[in-house]
C-alpha cells in the first residue's frame, strides 16, 4: 500500500511521487521504477531518469562468457547507457540480454580484440584443466604420510 504525496513534472512528463508503508519514497519513470528514503532524492533520481530519457550509447565492446575453465568463448555487446536507479552501466548483449556493470569492471576488452582474446580464452581453458588432471593424478596424500612418520 502506498499513499500519493505529490506530482512533478519534467521535461513535459508528470510523474507521481508516492510513499509506502514503510516510509520509502518511490515513482514510477515509464517502467522504471525509481526509490529512495527521502523525497528529494528519489525526485532527484527521476528527473536524472528523464534527462537521460532517449539518448543511448552504442559503445561495444567483449567480454569472457561464463568461468575461463568453461571455455566458452565470448559474449559481444553494447554499452548503452547508465541505469538512473543504480548508477550501474548497461550492456545489451547480442543474443538479446542485459547485464547492469559496475563502473570498477575490468572484464571488458574493445572489439577489435575479440579474436586474440577468444583464442587466449579457449587456450586458458584447455590449460585449467589439464592443470587440474595433472593435480589429481599426482597429488599428495601428505596426512597418510605424516601420520605414518609419526606412528
Amino acid at each position: 500500500m502506498s499513499s500519493k504525496v505529490g506530482t512533478r513534472e519534467c521535461k513535459g512528463q508528470k510523474y507521481d511521487i508516492r510513499v509506502n508503508e514503510d516510509g520509502e519514497f518511490f515513482v514510477l519513470v515509464g517502467d522504471v521504477r525509481l526509490t529512495d528514503w527521502t523525497m528529494q532524492d528519489v525526485i532527484d533520481k527521476a528527473e536524472k531518469q528523464l534527462q537521460q530519457k532517449g539518448k543511448k550509447s552504442n559503445i561495444r565492446a567483449i567480454r569472457q562468457a561464463g568461468h575461463f575453465e568453461e571455455g566458452k568463448g565470448i559474449v559481444r555487446g553494447s554499452f548503452t547507457g547508465i541505469h538512473a536507479g543504480t548508477g550501474n552501466f548497461i550492456f545489451k548483449t547480442d543474443k538479446g540480454g542485459i547485464e547492469q556493470v559496475y563502473e570498477s569492471s575490468s572484464q571488458f576488452l574493445s572489439e577489435e580484440f575479440a579474436d586474440e582474446y577468444e583464442s587466449l580464452c579457449k587456450a586458458a581453458a584447455v590449460a585449467s584443466r589439464a592443470r587440474n588432471k595433472f593435480l589429481k593424478e599426482h597429488q599428495l596424500n601428505f596426512s597418510a604420510l605424516v601420520k605414518k612418520a609419526l606412528a
